[in-house]
């Protein structure tokens, strides 16, 4: 080795580890740092005991600590997030269901009064008309209850009745709709097949009303029962029977629609 470096190793104190055998270099070396003086093994241990306000674990720094101590250790085990599973067994994702969207308020609100045979139009919680109607007579009786319109026709012919027309029709309850008659003088009493009849300009205006707001929007509630006697001292109403009318003299039947 050469005399200089040497000199330089044995100022450091370093000359005794590179000139001692393998083994004794292995069991233990020590070098001066300031005052104190640390020990070094092959494990590279070094105790909190050894360096002055050094708190960390005596084993090891905390960032030396191997992955399977930090998992056995009861600290890591309490952090972690606890399952009652067994291994292998994966938990059912949790569904959550959103919140079903409000319903529509209602802004317009038709009342169909059977015993009074008449038609209340309330919008946006003001009565805005009050409307002669006919119901259905005996034996077709207009069905009681609640409805929204579910569709509509500026001109229906009826499938069921040799193609009656049914100016603005709006239909609520199957075949059961308001539409405009012409029969305007039987108005103010049962006289229909089941619908709700209106004088023509009553049935646009109702038209464009429900068209308005929207279906959604709108409540149909049909109630009470009609008058047995409603004039003449009859003793019940009376519904006209429809029948076939003659051809004219174009070949087209006359419209019996009045008395739909």
């Amino acid at each position: 080795m050469h005399r200089f470096t040497r000199s330089l190793l044995l100022a450091a104190g370093l000359l005794p580890l590179i000139t001692a055998p393998a083994s004794a270099q292995i069991r233990a070396a020590s070098f001066t740092l300031g005052a104190a003086s640390l020990p070094i093994s092959a494990r590279n241990e070094t105790s909190a005991a050894d360096i002055p306000g050094v708190t960390y674990p005596r084993s090891a720094p905390p960032d030396l600590i191997a992955e399977d101590d930090v998992a056995a250790s009861p600290e890591a085990r309490d952090e972690a997030p606890a399952s009652d599973l067994p291994r292998g067994v994966v938990a059912e994702p949790t569904v959550i269901t959103p919140p079903a969207p409000p319903a529509p308020v209602v802004s317009l609100n038709l009342e169909v009064d059977l015993a009074a045979q008449r038609l209340t139009v309330i919008e946006n919680g003001e009565t805005k008309h009050v409307w002669p109607i006919s119901s259905g007579a005996p034996g077709y009786a207009t069905r009681t209850g609640t409805f929204r319109p579910q569709w509509a026709s500026r001109m229906w012919y009826s499938r069921q009745y040799d193609l009656a027309p049914m100016p603005h029709a709006v239909f609520f309850n199957g075949g059961i709709a308001f539409h405009a008659t012409a029969a305007t003088h039987l108005l103010g009493r049962p006289a229909s097949h089941g619908c709700v009849r209106l004088a023509p300009e009553n049935a646009r205006a109702l038209y464009a009303m429900i068209h308005r707001h929207g279906y959604a929007k709108t409540e149909i509630h049909v109630f009470g029962s009609p008058k047995v006697a409603m004039i003449a001292g009859k003793a019940k109403a009376d519904a006209p029977r429809r029948k076939r009318q003659p051809e004219n003299a174009g070949g087209t039947p006359f419209a019996p629609w009045p008395f739909f």
